[in-house]
């Protein structure tokens, strides 16, 4: 297996806490560190800052139609930076983008690292330097993402297969996924009409997390911030 250049990332997308605090706690358990992408203003942001040497916090606007984060990408932008203004780094709602939109991202200045791209178990994955009228962001893209993992026909819920492979390896997690345990988006869809999945035990989201996170801490490697490779 190849175990550098790994990252834990959590789009919390306005998640309940106590979909969250499980998630957090097996993480504060083992002391990994992980990268979670705020949406909104809860409790927890307290109680991760506590913890800086563990978690890192970054931004997640919304700039989809009906977005509750404001009305142009301006106003989104500056209202989600005020929920995290020590963020160095975002990743957009549906990873939405656009050339003028990163330019407008960099304008932040506070901000320095996009992880808004997803290039699905590619193999030799390297941060890139992506230039804008107002400045540089570095990009990083995502490897493995929970909610893609969901959309195939047979899931393979065992993390060995990716950690073989080299180059950088962000991997995304949702925590209404990884509460369900999600192992196809029927379950999703039940939760969202609040008619809990009746369908047996079976393997999902939470156990490929739980299994990823004891091969880290059984080979004591420890994934990097996204922030890290500023």
């Amino acid at each position: 297996m190849n175990l550098s250049n790994i990252y834990l990332t959590f789009d919390i997308d306005w998640a309940q806490d106590n979909m969250m605090e499980p998630i957090f706690e097996e993480l504060l358990k083992r002391r990994i560190k992980s990268t979670w992408f705020v949406t909104h203003e809860t409790p927890l942001l307290h109680i991760f800052r506590q913890y800086s040497d563990l978690v890192d916090l970054g931004i997640h606007p919304n700039f989809l139609k009906g977005s509750t984060h404001g009305e142009s990408e301006e106003e989104i932008l500056l209202n989600v930076a005020g929920l995290v203004p020590e963020a160095k780094v975002i990743r957009t709602h549906s990873v939405y983008q656009s050339g003028p939109l990163l330019s407008k991202i960099a304008n932040l200045k506070s901000i320095e690292l996009d992880s808004s791209i997803f290039l699905p178990e590619m193999s030799n994955i390297q941060p890139v330097k992506h230039l804008t009228p107002n400045g540089p962001l570095i990009r990083l893209p995502i490897f493995w993402a929970d909610d893609y993992e969901l959309l195939k026909p047979q899931s393979d819920w065992t993390p060995e297969q990716y950690l073989k492979e080299e180059g950088h390896k962000v991997f995304l997690f949702h925590p209404v996924h990884l509460f369900l345990n999600a192992s196809d988006f029927c379950d999703y869809e039940s939760y969202k009409k609040s008619r809990p999945n009746s369908s047996p035990a079976r393997t999902g989201v939470m156990d490929f997390f739980l299994h990823l996170i004891d091969i880290l801490d059984k080979t004591n490697v420890n994934p990097l911030f996204l922030r890290d490779v500023l």
